[in-house]
Formats: C-alpha cells, structure tokens, sequence
C-alpha cells in the first residue's frame, strides 16, 4: 500500500487539481488502530474460525465537466429553550444523513445530541442542495452545519465575553453551557439575554453554505481499515472493527 499509493500533491487526471490528501499517513494511523484492536482481542481459538485484515484507499467523486457545483446550504435555529434545529433539504433514506449532521452540529455547540433535531426536506421553506448521497452530504451539508453552528458560537462567544468581561478565545461550548474563567450559563440562559438578536425573541439563526468541489477536484478522499472473523463451518461473519 505504501509502495504504490499516490502522493499528497499527485495529480489523479493530467488536466485535474492534486489530491491534497496524505494518504501515507492515513493508512499509517489505520494501520496502528487495526493493531490496538488486535492486542485487546481474544485469540482464536481452533474451531473453524480465522480472522483478517484489510486497509483500503478510496478517491471518491471526481468532479468533472466544464461546469460543477455540489454546493450545500443550511440554516440553523437556536431555540430560548436551547434546542437546535437544523434546516436542511437534504434526505435522509437510511443512511444515517440526520445522524451524522446532528453530531457535527454537537460537537460544535458543545450540546447534547438529544436537544438538536434535523428537518425533512421542503422546497418552500428549506435551503438549496443540489443532491442527497450518503458521503457527499456529510462531507459538503456537513460543512455547511459546521460554518453555520461556528458563527452561533461567534455571536454567543461575544455576547459571554462581553457580560462577564473576559476574552472571547477563553469562552468555551460544552453539555449545553457556555464556560469561561469561572462563570458559566446555559446556553438557553444565555439566548434569552439576546433580544437585540433574536427576530420576534424567539430564535438566534446563522445561515452557511459550503461551495463545494472545483472542477477537477476530487469530493471524497479516505482510508478504510477493517479485520473480520469468519466461522468456517456457518459462514457467519463478525466485524471486529
């Protein structure tokens, strides 16, 4: 794999952007977590039972034509309650979209997954997404939600820094308070001191888009690893990791 995988600024089309991926240190990482799961499993014992290992490259979603665009939108609202919901058009049909959006937004905000709800898609009132797929729209919604739940902690950050007279880099998100050199509040305690930007006081919003991939640019990189145990007599399979 080290020997033939492609190089950090290697060009995959002659006409096309360079990867900007390491992928030597990807699988390099891959690797030494497959090998800590390995020391903290039992041995085989004999059985009919073998196990195996395999780490995998992925270039996913080349973009291409003269003319592409993935762009994404959202919009979040934060709620006097301290709720979240984000407002988003893209679908989810199973493959764990509203997921892995919601968790972006949490680790952003410092709040629990329980208080953040994601919408369902309706072109009246929900933002512009160009398609619904299970790593484009992690990767591009998911960036959306990131930028948009990152100028939330801006305005709130600001507002904190300025009640309690200490610096903004200080101000910290998490289990839905905001902290800061001993002082501390809720984040729906906080919200409500914000009339002036609140519209009708009931929400603070931050809308975000995320451009997408250049032409030639590749949307989704990555390394996979995984190890298997494989009963030969049933042919059932467990995933180690």
């Amino acid at each position: 794999r080290l020997k033939n995988v492609m190089n950090s600024d290697e060009v995959f089309k002659h006409d096309w952007s360079p990867l900007r991926f390491d992928f030597r240190d990807g699988i390099r990482r891959v690797k030494q977590a497959l090998e800590h799961t390995a020391a903290q499993e039992p041995k085989v014992k004999d059985g009919g039972k073998k196990r195996g290992k395999a780490i995998v490259c992925n270039v996913k979603g080349y973009a291409s034509g003269e003319r592409y665009t993935s762009e994404s939108s959202t919009t979040l609202r934060l709620g006097v309650d301290g709720s979240l919901q984000i407002v988003t058009s893209a679908v989810d049909m199973g493959q764990g979209v509203h997921t892995a959006l919601a968790r972006i937004a949490s680790e952003q905000l410092g709040m629990p997954l329980e208080r953040i709800t994601v919408s369902n898609p309706d072109t009246e009132i929900t933002p512009y997404e160009r398609t619904t797929s299970g790593s484009h729209t992690t990767m591009s919604v998911g960036r959306a939600v990131e930028r948009a739940a990152k100028d939330l902690c801006d305005t709130l950050a600001a507002a904190f820094s300025q009640m309690y007279e200490v610096d903004e880099a200080a101000v910290q998100f998490a289990d839905g308070y905001v902290r800061a050199n001993g002082q501390s509040m809720t984040l729906s305690e906080l919200i409500m001191r914000l009339p002036d930007k609140l519209p009708g006081g009931g929400e603070l919003i931050a809308h975000a888009k995320d451009p997408g991939a250049e032409w030639g640019s590749a949307v989704e990189v990555g390394v996979v690893g995984v190890e298997v145990e494989v009963d030969e007599e049933t042919g059932r399979v467990r995933v180690l990791k």
